[in-house]
């Protein structure tokens, strides 16, 4: 009971945090067929590995209505959303959210967890290197180069290895890498074998 005088409010949420799915859940759908799948991963990724029949819009160029049009999805039946394991995917429900499009679904743990759980996959040829072992290649060596600038032109250099740093604990806790977008946008990166698969 609340003491006198005091009132019990309620406050209204106003976050638009897309729907989610299991990849239980998830494969009952797949199983059904027709289902509309958007990986929002790079090229490189994707031609790597995605889920049987999904198509690709990578985040970076994502058009929420371009594609909604190109899935053509039925009246009723949700988009549902990947990426390596649900980051990008969020930030991509988020955008057709705020397009108008609402009925967008993402894919807890995204094509990892799709992979571990014995979900369909195409596989194509692994990139000599992944983006993950390029991004943590660039990463060394960008601190490697501010180290020996630090020590033989000026020591403030050597603030910027700081910097790496912060960025390394945000990505690890935000899912976002803005290092790994980049190198995906690189022309061995990219992966022409993906085209017949993208809707944006």
């Amino acid at each position: 009971m609340l003491p006198p005088n005091q009132t019990l409010t309620f406050t209204m949420s106003t976050s638009t945090a897309p729907a989610t799915i299991s990849t239980a859940e998830f494969a009952a759908v797949l199983a059904k067929g027709a289902a509309c799948v958007l990986d929002v991963r790079t090229p490189a990724e994707f031609a790597e590995c995605h889920v049987a029949g999904a198509k690709l819009a990578p985040l970076d160029a994502l058009d929420p209505r371009k594609a909604t049009d190109a899935l053509k999805p039925a009246d009723g039946t949700p988009i549902y959303l990947l990426c390596k394991g649900g980051t990008r995917a969020t930030k991509a429900a988020q955008q057709f959210i705020a397009a108008g499009i609402a009925n967008v679904c993402v894919v807890t743990g995204g094509t990892e967890a799709c992979v571990t759980a014995g979900l369909p996959v195409s596989r194509g040829g692994k990139a000599a290197i992944p983006l993950d072992g390029q991004v943590r290649i660039a990463i060394g060596a960008l601190i490697f180069l501010f180290w020996l600038l630090a020590s033989t032109v000026h020591y403030a250099f050597g603030y910027l290895t700081l910097a790496m740093g912060a960025a390394l604990i945000a990505s690890g806790l935000t899912g976002f890498c803005g290092m790994a977008i980049l190198l995906g946008k690189a022309p061995w990166n990219q992966n022409k074998d993906t085209d017949s698969c993208r809707v944006c």
